[in-house]
């Protein structure tokens, strides 16, 4: 009982700490306090706090001061605004300027009669709006020939200049060709590391803004900046491919310092820079680093160095593409892991065992002789001998070399590359190797963590770690499909089955929407739509490949449709209709890419044996039959082509025929919607044996015709048994690829087979979810068996160990086993339904949501179930209890209507419902 108080006492006591009604957690575009945008119109949203009950928001006011406006009559207010609206609102005051700092407030009205008081501040920042405000920046280079075949020594910049006293405030704004890290006076300027982040290079380069006035002092000052290949002209996808973007580094800074008399100065690139090359003799993503720091420049950044054999730079001429601001947060150090275990390789190797697949580099003291080599070899397994599996890698070398400068300890990691590893061979270390003297450091994109997931099963809490760990390693800058071998490229097939698990884990709004800028950015013409993007395969630099599909094919199914399903999720999850407006032009152009697919002449040609079959040839304009696809990718049992292809070009057409509802876009709204439906017709004619059954008899072929309903009602049961009887007689092991398997559980349990789902879901042989934990997963495989059961390897040309595509259950566990899933956009409206199941006893789920913490705890004992529920305020809930014909009973007493619970009543399987508004709730069966 003093348990049953304390659970409950945990969700209630944060409530207790804040006045009737207050406002928190601003944001704009998704960003805290961002620094440097470019929107005019930023997106604008907080939440509410209230320890009553079915608080509602009726009224809010923004206010908006430049810096320096002290006085509350200099604010620029909205004035008090009706409605409910919380998140997303766009700015739409006064024009924001460029490179001007602005402080922002909001007060609210509730349902209660209560006002708050004006919410702490939150600040945003524009960054240079124009071109010309750039002005007098040029871009630079170093005036040396290279190999440019071959990773080169990075080269150093610097200038020297005085600042006076009194600064105000300073913002150093830069960008690079390649990758860029700067400093001031000795100092690292920000924390964000593969800056400045990969785009479409050719098309749009990002800049970063920094506040570096605690780094700047009066007199002399000295600012540098390091640059690499990166992803603009390092190795990048296959075949030794290089200098995709572009085959020379430059650097473009612009430093503007304020003082307190009102007046200013810029420091900018410009030919009376410095440069030079120093100890990093390469840095490349894909093949690590090697630092010589022999030839150390000490101190090369600060304003007392003698910098008289550096020589001049040079102005680069070549065009540059069009310049924007970071739209999301920057990769950084998230996570220190230490090394649990000491190996040893089968030839007397060291080898680290971090315990933890994780992405990053090792950072480690050592302390040797002048001129001693130390090399690191990164992996993610071992092998049946106790060595790295780096087969695996294929091209990829993943290793780090330093030369020692002399005989002092030194603290080493890269600066320009990251590894995807949990194994670490370190040759050559100079004396004993002390654990104490290595960690791990974890870097990735730094979204705010917003789901919590535990239940009474400890392997699917190892399986929910395992998930998060994989996109924390695959979100670095792009959601890469993985992060260690010779790819590590922004796949768009795995990212759109993984984005509504994705949204439930982090708060991936502004990373996902910089990502499908790019992913729009390189649509074709003709509405094609890359694998991956950015489009780096699609500047593949050798002039035949007859064998490769991605030279070949400009798109496919169920990876293009990228472009509707994501911007999708992000309304469903986040609320944000922006995404739906930007992107919907280019859902469009997908669609009408698919419909000229299917309809073509020679598709017509490549099926004249059914040119006599009227209804047959009316169909061929919706079964897209003959274009590349990758299917159910890496399916046991592979669906057709044609199967898929059709199946994805119903749902598109769906999803843009309600995005043009959304959008009052009436007219594409019944064009599509009538597509969306003919195209169903034409599967059911072409695909079904007879009602419910499938010409492919196979699980993923049944998942995919559920979840998309590709099937008449009257059909859709049986195919539903028929997929539970395939799963039953293959021992309740799935057989499932990329696009099938993030819906599986959901079709069985969908229709009525949740112990099968449950089964499923907690099967621990191969293949199935849990079984690579039993091999020592602690990220998600690329393969089911990536270890097969005798602990041999799969294929080693394409056998990741950290693949977040088959981690796409989440969204089930969120939302079956937590019960968490929105019934209006952004969780306005909450359905609140957990289904224990399987052998779970208890489940404790939350979720930071855009309008605050959702909480669900649950305790079933077999005869009684126990809930503890938290509902944000400004939302309502739709609880749906687990049991059927419960007698329920609320903080130990007869439910009654009241105290937020707005209505009760019981749907069609006897399951007592409860409209409730925002609160903390306590249920129980007697």
């Amino acid at each position: 009982m003093k348990l049953r108080y304390l659970l409950i006492l945990s969700f209630v006591w944060p409530l207790l700490a804040f006045a009737d009604l207050s406002v928190n957690d601003l944001t704009a575009d998704h960003l805290r306090d961002p620094l440097g945008i470019d929107n005019l119109q930023p997106l604008l949203s907080w939440k509410l706090q209230s320890n009553m009950p079915s608080t509602m928001q009726t009224a809010y006011e923004i206010r908006v001061a430049k810096e320096g406006q002290s006085s509350s009559l200099e604010w620029l207010s909205t004035g008090r605004i009706a409605g409910d609206e919380s998140i997303n609102i766009g700015y739409s005051g006064p024009a924001l300027q460029s490179g001007r700092h602005y402080q922002w407030q909001v007060r609210v009205w509730d349902n209660h009669a209560n006002v708050s008081d004006w919410s702490p501040s939150a600040h945003l920042e524009m960054g240079l709006l124009a071109h010309a405000d750039w002005g007098p920046a040029q871009w630079i280079t170093y005036p040396w020939s290279e190999d440019k075949n071959q990773s080169q020594p990075s080269p150093f910049f610097r200038k020297k200049f005085p600042i006076k006293n009194n600064v105000l405030r300073a913002r150093l704004y830069i960008t690079a060709l390649g990758l860029y890290e700067a400093s001031v006076n000795g100092q690292r300027v920000g924390d964000a590391y593969f800056t400045p982040g990969w785009t479409s290079y050719d098309k749009r380069l990002q800049y970063q803004v920094y506040d570096v006035t605690p780094l700047l002092r009066a007199g002399n000052n000295a600012l540098g900046a390091i640059l690499a290949d990166g992803w603009y002209r390092g190795n990048l996808t296959w075949f030794n491919q290089r200098n995709l973007y572009g085959d020379q580094l430059a650097l473009l800074a612009k430093l503007v310092v304020e003082y307190r008399d009102g007046s200013s100065e810029i420091i900018a690139s410009d030919p009376s820079w410095q440069v030079s090359t120093a100890e990093i003799r390469s840095a490349d993503i894909y093949n690590g680093e090697l630092q010589d720091l022999r030839l150390r420049k000490m101190h090369w950044d600060e304003p007392g160095f003698s910098a008289s054999d550096w020589g001049p730079v040079k102005i680069f001429a070549d065009a540059t593409p069009p310049l924007v601001a970071s739209t999301a947060q920057p990769v950084r150090e998230l996570e220190i892991v230490k090394p649990i275990k000491l190996l040893h390789g089968p030839n007397g190797e060291s080898i680290l065992d971090m315990g933890q697949n994780m992405v990053g580099w090792l950072r480690f003291k050592a302390k040797g002789q002048t001129g001693q080599q130390i090399r690191l070899f990164h992996a993610e397994v071992l092998d049946q001998n106790g060595a790295l599996y780096r087969k695996a890698l294929r091209s990829a070398q993943q290793q780090m070399e330093y030369i020692l400068p002399d005989a002092q300890e030194h603290t080493l990691q890269p600066h320009f590359s990251f590894q995807g590893f949990r194994y670490v061979q370190v040759d050559n270390y100079p004396g004993a190797l002390n654990l104490d003297d290595f960690e791990g450091v974890a870097v990735h994109s730094d979204l705010p963590a917003l789901g919590h997931f535990e239940t009474s099963n400890a392997m699917l809490n190892k399986l929910h770690s395992n998930i998060v760990w994989g996109q924390r390693g695959n979100f670095l800058d792009v959601p890469t499909d993985c992060p260690q071998r010779d790819e590590r490229l922004g796949w768009t097939g795995d990212i759109q089955v993984f984005t509504n698990t994705a949204a439930f884990n982090m708060d991936s709004a502004a990373f996902l929407k910089k990502w499908l800028t790019d992913l729009a950015i390189d649509q074709t013409s003709g509405g094609a739509i890359p694998f991956v993007a950015p489009n780096a395969l699609g500047r593949l630099k050798i002039k035949s490949l007859p064998t490769s599909v991605y030279a070949l094919k400009p798109s496919a199914t169920g990876w293009g449709d990228a472009i509707t399903i994501v911007p999708w999720a992000l309304y469903q999850q986040y609320g944000d209709s922006a995404a739906l407006v930007e992107f919907y032009d280019n859902m469009k152009q997908w669609v009408e890419y698919e419909r000229a697919g299917a309809s073509s002449w020679w598709m017509t040609w490549l099926n004249y044996h059914n040119w006599f079959d009227t209804q047959r040839r009316r169909d061929d304009k919706y079964i897209w039959n003959g274009k590349f696809t990758f299917g159910d990718w890496l399916a046991p049992v592979p669906v057709s082509s044609a199967f898929v292809n059709t199946i994805y070009f119903a749902n598109s057409a769906q999803l843009l025929s309600e995005t043009a509802r959304l959008l009052h876009k009436a007219d594409d709204e019944k064009v599509y919607a009538q597509l969306a439906r003919d195209i169903r017709a034409a599967f059911q004619r072409r695909f079904t044996t007879s009602p419910g059954l499938l010409e492919e008899d196979i699980q993923g072929a049944y998942v995919l015709a559920l979840q998309y309903d590709m099937l008449d009602v009257q059909s859709r049961d049986k195919a539903a048994r028929r997929l539970n009887e395939l799963v039953q007689k293959n021992g309740n092991h799935l057989a499932t690829g990329f696009l099938s398997t993030p819906h599986l559980l959901d079709a069985l349990e969908r229709f009525g087979y949740l112990n099968t789902a449950y089964a499923v879901l907690q099967q621990e042989s191969f293949p199935s979810w849990l079984y690579p934990i039993t091999k020592g997963a602690t990220t998600i495989w690329e393969r089911w068996g990536g270890i097969q059961p005798d602990g041999s390897f799969g294929d080693d040309g394409m056998n990741s160990f950290n693949h977040y595509a088959y981690g796409a259950v989440g969204e089930w566990m969120y939302g079956t086993i937590g019960g968490i899933r929105p019934l209006q956009p952004g969780y306005k409206k909450i359905s609140i339904a957990p289904r224990p199941g399987g052998d779970l006893t208890s489940a404790k789920v939350s979720l930071q949501s855009p309008y605050g913490l959702i909480g669900v705890e649950w305790h079933y004992t077999g005869s009684a179930l126990s809930m503890i529920i938290e509902i944000p305020s400004n939302t309502t809930a739709e609880l749906v209890f687990p049991i059927a014909g419960a007698s329920l009973q609320r903080d130990g007493k007869p439910l009654t209507v009241g105290d937020g619970i707005e209505r009760i009543s019981t749907n069609s399987e006897n399951k007592a419902v409860l409209d409730m508004g925002s609160g903390n709730y306590a249920f129980s069966t007697n």
